[in-house]
């Protein structure tokens, strides 16, 4: 994949500012229905055409992702396919501001003109992260982690920028019928567009049959305490990525406090026959 080149970057700046204008002309006609409700349906018209379908299966590989679409925040994932890889990319920021919608669609943008060509997770990072510095002087900064596996043989290439670590669930609970989720360990990398010159790297990691790569855009341990709510019992072996995603859920939300936070969730097994 060849960096884009400043002409390229100056025609999809003109879309993403295009999608910011109408955006924000969405909500001064919203106004009239209350701020509330307009900036409500605004983000979820912009943010619902940034998404990919929740679920998807190729060969042995699941994948099931959630997010509040109707929110405004820069919660954002997406997945397509490459060869025999299934890629996927999650991102986030805290900013919750009307720029953070057009900021998302930008992405999506980006990735609908590279996704042909894709070759590996940190050419994609160094790609969006030019594409974020270049969009306007006040660097919008966003933590994005980008994975590739490979259907076939498991092996998951991955590289971050800053988003918080995803663990591994082991495929079988062990002697105490615990599932000990394990850090993807690696380098994190600086968030996208805190950097123009920022470098990212490919990291790889080996999945056994039946384990599992979940991630969220809240902290460690949030992931950590939600996994161990979510695997129980010997069922949970016997789960696929919808239904996993469906339980990490319910572990989640039971413990949040604070309803106008809410996390993305995603969920990859890999499985073969």
């Amino acid at each position: 994949m060849s960096l884009a080149t400043a002409g390229e970057f100056a025609g999809l700046n003109k879309q993403i500012d295009s999608v910011r204008g109408k955006l924000k002309d969405v909500f001064a006609i919203k106004a009239e229905e209350g701020e509330a409700v307009g900036q409500v349906k605004a983000a979820s018209l912009l943010k619902s055409r940034a998404f990919p379908t929740a679920a998807t299966r190729m060969q042995q590989t699941e994948f099931s992702a959630y997010s509040e679409i109707a929110k405004i925040d820069g919660k954002w994932w997406y997945h397509f396919r490459s060869g025999s890889r299934l890629v996927f990319i999650s991102a986030a920021t805290s900013d919750r501001s009307i720029d953070q919608c057009a900021l998302i669609s930008g992405l999506r943008i980006t990735i609908s003109l590279i996704k042909e060509t894709f070759e590996d997770p940190a050419k994609c990072l160094t790609l969006l992260n030019q594409c974020i510095c270049d969009i306007d002087t006040n660097k919008p900064r966003l933590a994005c982690f980008v994975g590739a596996l490979d259907a076939e043989s498991g092996t998951l290439t991955w590289s971050n920028s800053g988003f918080p670590v995803p663990l591994i669930v082991a495929a079988k609970a062990d002697d105490q019928g615990a599932y000990s989720p394990r850090p993807l360990l690696g380098d994190k990398g600086a968030p996208l567009g805190e950097d123009p010159r920022a470098e990212y790297v490919n990291q790889t990691e080996q999945l056994a049959n039946g384990e599992v790569l979940a991630a969220t855009s809240e902290a460690g341990p949030v992931l950590k305490s939600t996994i161990q709510g979510a695997f129980k019992g010997a069922e949970a072996e016997r789960m696929n990525a919808e239904q996993i995603l469906e339980s990490m859920k319910k572990v989640l939300f039971s413990k949040s406090e604070d309803s106008s936070e809410t996390p993305s969730l995603i969920v990859l097994k890999w499985r073969p026959a």
